[in-house]
């Protein structure tokens, strides 16, 4: 007579447990087979958004660049114009453009160029900028950089009123760059001080804990992918049938998706100059208007933690202001812009860390934009220019980035 099982044993010899046994056993296998994740087959950007889609390839670089960059769009959008005219690239200012080459950018070689000039020394330079972020989300980048084995030898943060004000992101931990990095502690920790609300947090610990748990949550995906990919190296045969139409040079008869015909049309739309219309002035005003206070002191708390994070790991970092239009502070209360930048200068100054603000110390024209927030080629360049000045002008700057205790000279 057979002995009757227990519920308990039941459960450990059924097909559920079977099956995620053999999940967790390939996960385990994978890891230790490619320890840097599988940065050839995870599709970031359907994950997380074209926006983020540059984190996880930054974050598993080998490279451990010279100097950060941490900062939103402010930052981004003249590093790809410079870089455009310094390689002679032809730039665009269509959303297309904008999406699939501004988002995933993580250089600044134009400004690279001028400190490597400038110091006799080649200096590289990882642009970790994203856009829309907020001071939390550049935390949480720094931290996870930080984290991946990276010393740079200085951090550039460089701030604006929309990193400590947006109104379409009330919620930290509803961020996309959040979401990608933020892991179960980081949670925990955020609503034990207060900073994210524990009615809209909790749901979100779902995605964290699975993920602590178990890499498998999120790369399933790509293990399907790796899958077909050795399989057909093995047999010899493509991977699926769209491959197939290709090698059979059938491949026009496949319809074009939605998305495809999407991507043609914004292809087809380029714009090739800016309108400098200043009619993102509309979005702004929904983005800052009504002034959340709260959330003011909440990204307020997050840029000490980024200053005490760099410095905590004896990392050098300097402050600086991006340059406005005078039509973009204008949507601003007077009262909230004088705020925001002295509360700015007051956190960088307890920490005795520089604050540098180029609009004082330089003219940008109108022409110098391409809307009201981001600078473009020609305003790029006197701002890179101005950057490169004041960290050569610096000894103690220029000895942490040569190694060398000679002082630099102008030139």
């Amino acid at each position: 007579m057979t002995p009757k099982m227990t519920p308990a044993l039941k459960a450990l010899t059924g097909t559920t447990f079977s099956c995620l046994a053999c999940l967790i056993i390939f996960n385990i296998a994978v890891n230790i087979w490619l320890p840097a994740g599988l940065p050839k087959f995870q599709d970031t950007t359907n994950l997380w958004g074209t926006q983020v889609a540059k984190l996880p390839p930054l974050m598993q670089s080998k490279d451990d660049a010279d100097v950060l960059i941490v900062g939103a769009s402010g930052i981004l959008f003249p590093s790809v114009r410079c870089d455009d005219a310094f390689y002679k690239r032809q730039t665009r200012y269509d959303d297309w453009y904008m999406k699939y080459k501004i988002w995933t950018y993580s250089k600044s070689d134009y400004f690279a160029n001028l400190l490597s000039k400038r110091l006799d020394k080649n200096i590289s330079i990882a642009n970790s900028a994203v856009g829309g972020c907020m001071m939390s989300d550049q935390y949480l980048i720094l931290n996870k950089y930080l984290a991946s084995g990276k010393h740079p030898k200085m951090v550039l943060l460089f701030s604006g009123p929309k990193d400590f004000l947006d109104n379409h992101r009330t919620k930290i931990e509803k961020t996309s760059t959040y979401m990608q990095l933020a892991d179960f502690p980081i949670r925990i920790a955020d609503i034990i001080q207060g900073n994210s609300r524990v009615e809209s947090a909790i749901p979100e610990l779902t995605e964290a804990v699975m993920q602590s748990i178990s890499s498998y949550y999120f790369y399933r995906d790509d293990y399907r992918a790796l899958l077909a990919n050795q399989t057909a190296k093995i047999t010899h045969h493509p991977e699926d049938l769209k491959k197939a139409m290709v090698l059979l040079g059938t491949e026009e008869k496949i319809p074009l998706t939605k998305d495809q015909k999407e991507e043609a049309k914004q292809k087809a739309d380029a714009k090739f100059a800016p309108t400098k219309d200043l009619k993102d002035l509309a979005l702004f005003k929904r983005i800052y208007l009504p002034i959340n206070n709260v959330q003011f002191e909440t990204q307020s708390k997050y840029f000490e933690k980024v200053i005490a994070l760099a410095q905590s790991n004896n990392i050098p970092i300097q402050v600086v202001f991006m340059p406005l239009t005078a039509q973009h502070t204008g949507v601003l209360p007077p009262e909230t812009w004088a705020n925001y930048k002295t509360r700015v200068r007051e956190i960088a100054s307890n920490a005795h860390v520089p604050c540098w603000d180029p609009a004082q110390d330089i003219h940008f024209k109108s022409d110098d934009f391409e809307d009201s927030a981001h600078l473009d080629a020609a305003g790029g360049q006197k701002f890179f220019m101005y950057l490169t000045n004041r960290i050569c002008g610096d000894p103690r700057v220029c000895q942490n980035l040569t190694g060398s205790k000679v002082l630099i000279g102008q030139h």
